[in-house]
């Protein structure tokens, strides 16, 4: 789901909000008993507590004054290239349960 808009977002309000209050949201799968990690993507508690108020009080948009600009994606590789790129022939589908991991 696309959440770069608040026309986006705003039917997953009650539902970003339980994810991130259980911190499941942003996913970060390393384990942190091993250390920090420089690229993490852990929320600190000030912007989930921001987040939860965001939902308790309605979900509402705010001045599109202050909204941030447009993230601006890049179109290229951002890291080296790699050694190999594989494609597939034909498309594959993934049954409605088949698991993401």
């Amino acid at each position: 789901m696309s959440l770069l808009t608040y026309k986006d977002a705003q039917p997953y309000a009650r539902w970003i909000g339980e994810k991130v209050k259980t911190r499941q949201m942003p996913p970060w799968h390393a384990d942190p008993n091993f250390g920090e990690f420089a690229n993490h993507r852990r929320l600190k508690q000030e912007d989930i507590n921001k987040i939860l108020a965001w939902v308790e009080q309605g979900a509402a948009e705010g001045e599109p004054k202050d909204m941030p600009p447009a993230p601006n994606f890049p179109t290229q590789w951002t890291i080296n290239r790699p050694d190999a790129v594989y494609t597939m022939a034909e498309d594959y589908a993934l049954g409605s349960a088949a698991a993401d991991q």
